[in-house]
Order: C-alpha cells, then structure tokens, then sequence
C-alpha cells in the first residue's frame, strides 16, 4: 500500500514537472508509470497469496472435519451394531429335561424357558462383549446345566460350542447365578444358545 502511495506521488511530481522539460518529465512520467503498475502488481499478487491461504486453511479445516466426521460415523456404526445384536436362545428352542432321580418334582420344560428368558440379557452382553472383538462372530453354545432340587443351578459345562472359549465360559458362566424354582429333585437341563448378529 506504502508502495503504491509513493509511486502515484512519484508520478504526479513526474506530471508537474512535464511543463518545464518535456523530454525528461515524460521519461519519469514512463518511468513513475512503470512503477505504479509494478505497485499494484505486487499488491494483486499479495491479495492473491492471501486468498491462496485462506483458501488453504478452509480446505486443511474442512479435512479435518471430514475426518471427525468419518471417525464419529465408525463409532456410531459399531455401536449400533453392538446395540442390535441379538444374543438369543434360538426361536425358543426346546431344552432337554432329565430328572435325576425320577420322582414327583421336576419342572416342566416351559418353565426352564421362562426362566432363560428372564436371563436373556446376560446372554446378550457376553455376544456383545466378543462382537466388539469379531464383528462377524455367530453360532451356537449348547449348555448342560443341573438344577438342585433347590432351584439353584449346582453345575454348568459347555456340551458343544463353534465359538470362541471366552464367549463360551461367559455364556457357562451366567448360567451357574440362575434360580429356577424348587424342583424338589435334581434336574439336568441341555439348552442351546444361538448367537446371531442382525
């Protein structure tokens, strides 16, 4: 701007002095021109590398932001996928019941479906525990469990399992707190969990 200022003074002495040598006033009228023109020149060309910047930073932030975004999209994306997994016990599959000793307790086979049922949840967060880890993880975990004649379950084994150990002792597990009610006799109980991500 200073730059600028200075070379239209220069070329307005340069016109004032054109009356008294003409010759020599046009040369420094050129001359103070050339100036001029070299002053906006530069002061385009640093409005030009301003813009260049700006435009620079615009683009470095909207990266930025696409990358926040695209992180935010994977995050809400897995956990969706977390959210709508479905760790089920099949479509009500039917357990096998086996009364040991037989006598004239024993709980019918609706009532140790109800009571998984209650539990279903637990099921549910050991599956979604081992998505995190293996987003495509599926199968099944068959479960032997015995019943006291309490009601409290007094031994759980994993009878046949295709997924990972860990999903398979957390399923076993969850099963060994579970309180059915009192059958009055022993009872073992073959349940089979099917593990499906939606």
């Amino acid at each position: 701007m200073h730059r600028r200022a200075t070379a239209i003074l220069t070329a307005s002495a340069a016109l004032a002095l054109a009356a008294c040598d003409p010759l020599g006033a046009r040369a420094d009228a050129e001359r103070a021109r050339a100036e001029l023109m070299a002053a906006e020149a530069a002061t385009a060309r640093a409005k030009a590398d301003a813009v260049i910047e700006k435009l620079k930073a615009e683009l470095e932030k909207s990266k930025q932001e696409a990358e926040r975004a695209k992180a935010e999209a994977e995050r809400a994306k897995a956990e969706c996928a977390s959210a709508s997994a479905s760790a089920s016990a099949g479509a009500d599959p039917t357990p096998e019941v086996t009364p040991t000793p037989s006598g004239s307790g024993g709980l019918t086979k609706d009532q140790i479906r109800t009571v998984v049922r209650e539990h279903t949840a637990e099921i549910r967060s050991c599956y979604n525990k081992a998505l995190l880890k293996d987003p495509k993880l599926a199968g099944k975990v068959v479960v032997k469990f015995t019943i006291a004649a309490d009601g409290s379950v007094s031994e759980s084994v994993s009878a046949q399992t295709d997924v990972n150990d860990a999903l398979t002792a957390c399923i076993v597990d969850s099963t060994k707190t579970w309180k059915f009610p009192p059958p009055g006799e022993q009872v073992t109980v073959t349940y089979p969990f099917v593990l499906r991500s939606n």
